[in-house]
């Protein structure tokens, strides 16, 4: 134990908080306090034990315990006294070999605690706030593989999906992931419920519309062939003299540039 002169000025440097001591003096490159003591530069939470409980065998070093997470931290019961190597193996402080915090490793939760921790429920549906594929469908990693959120649902609420069955919405919201709300069928049962609930003709005016595209503008006749047969191109071409005219005019100044590489 040191004598309390010695104590007194150690505290002064001292502020007391209701769970920690926090060091008001110098720091250390490594952001550890640091004090001198009888003539020799401590850190200030080792010096905190030698005048507390007394002298620190040779190999040892001071710790902070995983209740405190603070380097400045000089309060006795925070502390504790391990090898170098226990040190560098507790994944919650200071490594002293590297000088940087190790962190605390995540505590590990199962996948169904994950899947939920993204699902909000609402009175009907449930609906899926994480990631989400091109086609609006909800995807989560799960059993080494991304999934459809749905079926993740339907395999956490009921067991394995038997090979070559779908996972079909009966809420007809992609995002839901209410097992109430799902039912298995085969891939032709799949496409007959979205044909009786007029999805697929939304789908194929969809796919008729990206198609028409730049074609949307009809000419009483092409330009070129004269057909009246299809329907034209703005610059009233039909789509296969608009294509035949396009290649002809990229080879053309291929061959252009070609010629101009040729002669420099």
């Amino acid at each position: 134990m040191a004598s309390g002169d010695s104590l007194n000025l150690f505290m002064q440097l001292v502020q007391k908080t209701r769970t920690c001591w926090l060091w008001q003096g110098a720091i250390s490159a490594k952001g550890h306090g640091r004090v001198t003591h009888h003539g020799h530069a401590l850190l200030a939470h080792r010096a905190s034990w030698i005048l507390h409980y007394g002298l620190i065998l040779p190999g040892l070093v001071c710790c902070h315990k995983a209740i405190c997470p603070n380097k400045h931290c000089v309060r006795p019961s925070h502390l504790y006294l391990a090898t170098i190597s226990d040190n560098t193996k507790d994944g919650h402080r200071v490594s002293y070999g590297h000088g940087r915090r190790i962190p605390i490793p995540a505590p590990r939760i199962s996948p169904a605690q994950r899947f939920f921790n993204k699902v909000k429920k609402t009175e009907s549906c449930w609906l899926w706030e994480g990631a989400i594929t091109g086609s609006r469908y909800g995807e989560f990693f799960y059993n080494g593989k991304v999934r459809l959120a749905h079926r993740v649902s339907w395999m956490l609420h009921h067991g394995v999906i038997p090979q070559g069955l779908c996972v079909c919405h009966t809420c007809d919201v992609r995002l839901c992931i209410n097992p109430t709300h799902l039912f298995l069928g085969t891939y032709k049962d799949n496409l007959q419920d979205a044909s009786r609930k007029g999805h697929m003709q939304a789908a194929a005016l969809t796919r008729k519309s990206a198609l028409k595209g730049r074609w949307a503008h009809t000419y009483n006749a092409c330009l070129m062939c004269q057909t009246t047969t299809q329907e034209h191109h703005a610059k009233g071409l039909c789509q296969k003299c608009y294509m035949h005219k396009r290649d002809t005019e990229l080879w053309q100044k291929h061959i252009q540039q070609k010629r101009l590489s040729t002669s420099n």
